[in-house]
């Protein structure tokens, strides 16, 4: 066991939960996660005494309107090749796999969030569009839901952009 992990084991036997919670306040979101997987100790405390506490919530509140506010922003560039001149990204929408972008001519490009790979492109009308039609998208947890101006609703499976319903209303 390393001295790091063994001082705060040292802090829990003591009852020493204010320093301990200032210690894990320190901590950015994705290490405090992998804190909760250390051992049952550690994630119940932080469980109860940060993220179920009223202090702890506004602390970590606090740090993210700060960080939002004077970090540098990550820049993330998707690939647009195969895009045709003209056909611009009128709609997005994203969760934390997929971002989905909707553009003019009635398609749609579904990318992963972490790479930024091409996973598959949608046709959201039954053909494609020499003029504007404009796709406006909803993420479902299994679906993709996409309406176009010109009145074609598509649902698609998100996995693999299966096309599971689709017609014009």
């Amino acid at each position: 066991m390393d001295s790091g992990s063994d001082i705060l084991n040292r802090l829990f036997q003591m009852d020493l939960d204010e320093m301990m919670q200032k210690i894990f306040l320190y901590l950015d979101p994705l290490s405090l996660k992998n804190c909760k997987c250390v051992c049952l100790d550690w994630s119940e405390f932080i469980q109860k005494r940060l993220w179920n506490s009223k202090l702890g919530q506004k602390q970590l509140q606090n740090r993210l309107i700060n960080q939002w506010k004077h970090s540098e922003p990550v820049i993330s560039q998707y690939d647009r090749v195969g895009v045709e001149p003209g056909n611009e990204i009128n709609f997005l929408v994203c969760d934390n796999e997929i971002i989905v972008c909707g553009y003019t001519r009635g398609q749609a490009r579904v990318y992963d969030i972490h790479t930024g790979e091409l996973k598959f492109q949608l046709q959201c009308n039954s053909q494609p569009m020499r003029i504007y039609d404009g796709v406006q998208l909803d993420l479902g947890r299994n679906v993709i839901g996409s309406v176009t101006d010109t009145g074609t609703v598509t649902v698609w499976d998100r996995r693999d952009g299966t096309m599971l319903y689709q017609d014009k209303h």
